[in-house]
């Protein structure tokens, strides 16, 4: 199964870093049985306009982070 995220989803994202974890470096990431994600990166590339929204020491460190958690639920009120 792929992450996708699709018009109408919501989603909440919370990005660790600095964890320790012995994954394979080729561990693509997988889906949990609650429908949850664990990825070793983000997904998909950040725009720049995040780093004015979230801040720049916030957007650094999401991108540096090394787990990822995801969860995506599909809303009629996005």
């Amino acid at each position: 199964m792929t992450l996708t995220i699709q018009d109408g989803d919501k989603f909440a994202l919370i990005a660790i870093e600095n964890v320790f974890a012995q994954l394979p470096e080729e561990f693509p990431g997988g889906q949990l049985a609650d429908g949850a994600w664990v990825l070793p990166t983000l997904p998909v590339e950040i725009g720049e306009h995040w780093r004015e929204w979230v801040g720049t020491i916030r957007f650094d460190r999401m991108a540096r982070s090394n787990i990822i958690l995801i969860r995506i639920v599909h809303s009629s009120t996005p």
